[in-house]
């Protein structure tokens, strides 16, 4: 059995418990606050959101989507990779896992979305073709997360045939793409792209990363974002359903320089609302804070929001930009990552703890089969659900309370064993 991390619920006025010495927040409220257990790194595009909203949507149960590692090995270092801990010799698809998935499925589980991510999937073919076979179903919708370097020949034509949704990384035009992911990277994963398109009927997400930096030329990396969304309005054109483009702000521990504020994410969904090309900005818990400065430097309306269809998670919609802000969805997503170490946990922010991450699980596949531990997290019993209920008093008396909700409470658990959120500059710390 793993060792998990067990918090103590902070009560009135009283202080949490703290990891690391960091400052400790004062003063708690009791609020419920909707959870949204999804990470881009852990579910990719979100390339369907979007596609079908309306103005208001009706609350009901809380939506489940698993995520799957499939093995822990990848043939890239990327400067942005959220994994934290030391690649493990061999790295091969854990044959728990799968058993896991097979037989929760079989009794009735039914996730909204399952993706196969990795680190790299397509590195043990067997293995995940094995599990889209099985997991398909209709109306699941099945993403494979990509660097996209394998997708040709047989092995794109047995993917084709189960997959989706190919959810594909390219962190800008040639430039940034390879001074993030290794030299000669972007034109290999740019011919892919097309062999995807040429060859199969499948959806591709283009699915790029921000951060915050400045390129071996001298301009900032959002300009070379920019240039990609170009590019691909050349060449698929804004009306082509099959391609969409999307933008994941960087997640990082306090800290790290690649760690973005609102001058770069304004820069780039200014640039987008410039381009004749669909897009997405994923605002998710970590970047709820800046969420209202965005907004109020692009002249934006609060609350001026729709909602996706299916999953009910909020946009603000500028002509081609989708702006997904996570922490304002209507019904709670409990998103669930397999790890390939038989660990489940909530989404993917516990890669950032590397080694010690085990502590923050929520379930040992060796112990629970999946159904129960689904059923666990849906009905919010976890280890640390109690501190859940409760928000810094800041928080709630902030004017920004209604478009940030909190901002990253879970990670504030890991961090610091407090559900306040360690990004957040206007939390005051004792």
């Amino acid at each position: 059995m793993h060792q998990q991390l067990s918090v103590v619920a902070p009560v009135g006025s009283g202080l949490s418990p703290i990891a690391g010495g960091r400052p400790v927040v004062h003063g708690w409220r009791a609020v419920r606050v909707r959870r949204n257990w999804l990470c881009s790194a852990a579910f990719g595009s979100f390339a369907y959101v979007g596609r079908d909203v309306c103005r208001e949507i009706e609350e009901g149960s809380p939506h489940l989507y698993l995520s799957l590692e499939v093995g822990e090995r990848c043939q890239l270092r990327c400067r942005h990779c959220i994994y934290h801990a030391e690649e493990p010799s061999g790295g091969t698809p854990s044959p728990l896992v799968e058993r896991r998935l097979f037989e929760a499925l079989h009794n009735g589980l039914d996730p909204l979305w399952i993706s196969f991510s990795g680190k790299e999937p397509t590195l043990f073919p067997e293995s995940l073709l094995r599990m889209a076979a099985r997991a398909r179903k209709p109306g699941r919708t099945l993403i494979l997360m990509t660097n996209g370097l394998r997708l040709q020949g047989s092995l794109l034509r047995d993917l084709a045939e189960h997959i989706d949704y190919f959810d594909i990384s390219l962190d800008g035009d040639r430039e940034a793409h390879d001074w993030m992911r290794g030299e000669g990277t972007f034109d290999i994963t740019w011919r892919n792209i097309h062999r995807v398109l040429e060859q199969t009927d499948r959806r591709v997400g283009v699915m790029a990363t921000l951060v915050k930096a400045r390129l071996p030329s001298g301009r900032p990396q959002y300009e070379d974002l920019t240039a990609l969304a170009r590019r691909l309005s050349a060449e698929f054109g804004n009306d082509n359903e099959r391609v969409t483009f999307c933008i994941s702000l960087y997640k990082g521990l306090l800290g790290d320089p690649l760690l973005l504020d609102a001058n770069e994410v304004t820069n780039l969904v200014r640039n987008l609302c410039e381009v004749d090309f669909p897009a997405r900005v994923l605002f998710t818990a970590n970047y709820a804070h800046l969420w209202p400065e965005v907004r109020r430097r692009m002249g934006w309306r609060a609350g001026d929001l729709v909602y996706d269809a299916q999953t009910s998670n909020a946009l603000h919609r500028n002509g081609n930009v989708n702006c997904v802000l996570f922490n304002l969805t209507v019904n709670e997503q409990i998103g669930l990552r397999l790890a390939n170490d038989d660990l489940v946990y909530l989404s993917c922010s516990h890669l950032l703890l590397g080694e010690e991450c085990s502590r923050v699980s929520i379930a040992d596949m060796a112990d629970e089969d999946l159904g129960t531990v689904s059923q666990r997290a849906v009905a919010d019993e976890m280890r640390f659900s109690r501190s859940l209920e409760y928000v810094p008093a800041d928080c709630v008396s902030c004017e920004h309370w209604h478009e940030c909700q909190g901002g990253d409470r879970l990670l504030g658990i890991y961090f610091d064993e407090a559900p306040a959120d360690p990004y957040c500059p206007l939390i005051a710390r004792g």
